[in-house]
């Protein structure tokens, strides 16, 4: 008899907020992400994940996949037309025992956190 590996995958959730959407779901392995943002006021950003015991991963050009945008220097997301459109994914080992987890978003340029937005993850 032949076993067959399956990955169960929930759901994708989509959060909407002032500076575009998020969508956000896991399987078996992974986290996966899809960042919709409209930036005009940020012409530089960078987005961090944290999970569980504020463990995360600051994203960059080798984990992220841009639709529009570029990355210069390894983890700063340059807007192109006051957008940024990228996918990415993340190993379900930073959710730890837990379901919530964070996206924050910072101008490069001043400092300033533009949006920390909490995701749960319906399991």
């Amino acid at each position: 008899m032949n076993e067959v590996n399956t990955i169960h995958t929930a759901q994708a959730s989509t959060l909407k907020m002032n500076l575009g959407s998020i969508t956000y779901g896991v399987d078996d392995h992974v986290i996966n992400l899809v960042l919709d943002l409209n930036l005009n006021r940020h012409g530089k950003v960078g987005i961090t994940f944290m999970g569980a015991d504020h463990k995360g991963v600051l994203f960059g050009d080798m984990i992220s996949n841009l639709k529009v945008g570029h990355v210069e220097e390894e983890t700063t997301f340059v807007v192109e037309n006051n957008r940024l459109l990228l996918w990415t994914q993340v190993p379900v080992r930073f959710l730890g025992d837990g379901n919530e987890a964070w996206i924050e978003i910072m101008d490069k340029e001043t400092g300033e956190k533009i949006s920390n937005q909490k995701l749960t993850f319906p399991f």
